[in-house]
């Protein structure tokens, strides 16, 4: 999730040096909560698990913190997980799901672990360690992957307190 929020800052002095307040723009990139044991330890991008019961606990954890920044919209990868993250971190927001958010498709890589596939495609699980643009999970290239990204990020501008739940790179 991506939050953006107003914060007041003390950032300069007038002449008469009484402090100037400003609105800083504020961005929170939350990650969706734990996903059932059946995946963990696994590439999981594609795949689209549920929470477990610790990752809906991590999530009403999580909601009072998210809510102090009173944010305004919140932008969301359509997966099941963070939706579920989403809906009671922050139930009355309007929630734009945005599939620019979604995780890469790890390909063949998808639901093993990482040592079953650095054994099998060591040049590969190389490349993708020093993150080279051209290297590729099935049909994607990561630099591909990372420019879809970079373009949902745009998605939040208009909004000083915008939440987004999203997925990191990697495992």
């Amino acid at each position: 999730m991506i939050i953006v929020g107003e914060v007041v800052g003390l950032t300069a002095h007038n002449a008469i040096d009484k402090t100037v307040k400003t609105m800083i723009r504020r961005l929170l990139l939350v990650r969706h909560g734990r996903i059932e044991a059946g995946h963990q330890g696994q590439f999981i991008g594609a795949t689209d698990p549920a929470l477990d019961a610790s990752g809906e606990s991590q999530v009403r954890a999580l909601a009072d913190r998210v809510q102090r920044f009173r944010p305004e919209v919140c932008y969301c990868s359509p997966l099941q997980r963070c939706r579920q993250t989403a809906s009671p971190m922050v139930p009355d927001l309007p929630t734009r799901f945005e599939n620019r958010l979604r995780e890469i498709d790890f390909g063949e890589w998808e639901r093993r672990t990482f040592e079953d596939v650095a054994r099998d495609h060591p040049a590969q699980v190389a490349q993708w360690a020093e993150f080279v643009p051209a290297s590729r999970f099935r049909a994607v290239r990561s630099g591909d992957f990372v420019q879809r990204v970079r373009g949902g990020g745009g998605v939040a501008l208009p909004y000083r307190r915008t939440h987004v739940l999203a997925h990191p790179t990697g495992a």
